[in-house]
């Protein structure tokens, strides 16, 4: 069984910012998740850009009620996931001024024993730190959530082996940062 260990960071303009990324979630079973879920933990990272509080909260809760609803299939429940943060956006974006619409991107990925299913949908950056090096999720040029009715996903996955690092991110940070940095 492998052990979680999650940490958040998040730096704005170069600097440390306190409390949690409102973007961020880690989340263990509810009281009665759909069957096949009981021994999973569920994390999201999600880029809404300058986006409310509220559209976070409201993307983020829909993304674990479809999530923990979904019974079978990890990829399934995954998928799912972001297709409902995607109606949020899509929904938002329908009825704001252009000004006011929000496009985002979207990792979410489930640990359960030795493995990691990932999905992402939008811009969005993810990578396996191995004993072996940097092992990333292939970035292809997805859609952003919000721009359409239906959400293009992409699905990676991972076997775990004690001492790997699982890295969700912003899409930004794979044009700051160089995979060497990462690796260090």
């Amino acid at each position: 069984m492998v052990r979680v260990h999650t940490e958040a960071l998040r730096v704005v303009g170069g600097r440390r910012q306190e409390g949690p990324p409102v973007g961020v979630a880690v989340l263990t079973p509810p009281l009665r998740p759909a069957r096949g879920r009981e021994d999973e933990t569920f994390l999201m990272v999600l880029d809404l850009g300058g986006a409310s509080p509220r559209l976070y909260r409201e993307a983020r809760e829909a993304a674990a009620q479809a999530f923990w609803s979904t019974p079978g299939s990890v990829i399934a429940a995954l998928r799912r996931a972001a297709a409902a943060v995607n109606r949020v956006l899509f929904r938002h974006n329908l009825e704001a001024q252009p000004q006011e619409r929000c496009y985002g991107g979207l990792s979410c990925a489930v640990l359960r024993a030795e493995e990691a299913f990932l999905v992402q949908a939008g811009p969005s950056f993810a990578c396996l730190l191995t004993g072996a090096g940097l092992e990333p999720a292939p970035m292809e040029g997805l859609p952003p959530l919000g721009g359409s009715a239906y959400a293009e996903a992409h699905v990676t996955y991972f076997a775990l082996h004690p001492g790997d690092t699982l890295l969700m991110a912003a899409h930004r940070l794979s044009r700051l940062v160089s995979g060497g940095a990462l690796e260090r």
